[in-house]
């Protein structure tokens, strides 16, 4: 209809009309002339082929192809590991915990040269056999994603959970002040009195003046001494409908105590 007028209103003002009309399929162009004597109509049909989205929802429901190479498959994971810190940061725990974890299926089965499987991968071809600077990648792949775990089911209040994935962190990063802490308060959450006790002690030689660790430092003593404990800087509510088995958990040796 918008065409038609288009037409009309070009012969009343000009003798004749020019037009187009365009979709991702079809164009359609009609010249229409005009004079006392004659009037020429002309059309003309055009197929095209439809252009494909390149950005936006089409973009991103594309499927991706599964990587098959250790490089292509560290980068997917950095990609996922991105993506999940993102919606930690907005307070999307769940579907964060979703692409963390799936992280761990592109580092599955990536095997260091120096490690003792090595040869075994390389034979039998079940697993790949990684250089020294993709080893260095996937360690820092895997423990920020097990930071990230750790977070989110600290937050929810899993603490047992939490604490299986702070361990990781830990055997990874023995010395971190930031990993010992979170071990710590995650223990003392669970009454694991003598770990906790180990891994705060060793974070406050790291950073002394550290308000979290000293506060929970102080929650500890009250705890021993059968007190209530102070809120740090998450919550310091227990896992509920659990109640602590014993000191299970122990913090990880130091480098001098081993």
């Amino acid at each position: 209809m918008r065409l038609c007028e288009s037409v009309v209103a070009g012969v009343r003002s000009k003798g004749s009309a020019h037009t187009q009309h365009t979709d991702t399929h079809l164009r359609l162009t009609v010249t229409l002339r005009f004079s006392p004597s004659n009037i020429v109509l002309a059309t003309r049909f055009e197929m095209s082929t439809p252009v494909p989205a390149t950005g936006g929802a089409a973009a991103s429901n594309a499927r991706r192809p599964l990587p098959t190479t250790p490089g292509d498959k560290i980068v997917e994971g950095e990609r996922l590991r991105d993506e999940a810190q993102s919606l930690l940061k907005s307070d999307k725990p769940k579907t964060a915990a979703v692409k963390f974890r799936t992280v761990f299926a592109y580092t599955k089965g990536l095997i260091p040269q120096t490690s003792e499987l090595a040869l075994y991968a390389a034979v039998t071809g079940q697993q790949t056999v990684i250089d020294q600077k993709q080893q260095v990648a996937v360690r820092a792949l895997e423990l920020s994603c097990n930071e990230g775990l750790a977070t989110i089911y600290f937050r929810s209040g899993h603490h047992e959970k939490a604490l299986g994935y702070s361990e990781k962190v830990l055997l990874a990063e023995p010395e971190s002040a930031k990993a010992l802490f979170r071990a710590g308060q995650l223990n003392l959450r669970l009454k694991n009195i003598e770990a906790a006790k180990r891994c705060l002690t060793r974070a406050a030689k790291h950073e002394p003046q550290n308000v979290n660790i000293r506060t929970e430092l102080r929650n500890l003593t009250k705890l021993a001494q059968g007190e209530g404990v102070e809120a740090g800087t998450e919550s310091a509510t227990t896992e509920e409908g659990k109640e602590s088995a014993g000191d299970k958990r122990k913090c990880p040796k130091s480098s001098e105590e081993a």
